[in-house]
């Protein structure tokens, strides 16, 4: 969880453009398995920016929290 703080505190400090170019994302994450997933429907495709930060990781923590149900 720490990581998504340290996501949230530098969409906090940073403008836009900044965060965008620090920041090389898309909505994936790695499950404990070590598998990559999307996170939502063309997650892959869909790049992580300043406006969607907390979209981002409420989804990440989603798909973590509810991996042992599948």
């Amino acid at each position: 969880m720490t990581a998504f703080k340290d996501m949230l505190n530098l969409a906090e400090i940073y403008p836009p453009d900044d965060f965008e170019a620090a920041v090389d994302d898309t909505f994936t994450t790695i499950l404990s398995n070590q598998k990559e997933v999307e996170i939502c429907p063309g997650g892959k495709n869909k790049k992580l920016t300043h406006a969607n930060v907390k979209e981002f990781i409420e989804l990440s923590m989603k798909a973590r929290l509810n991996e042992s149900a599948k």
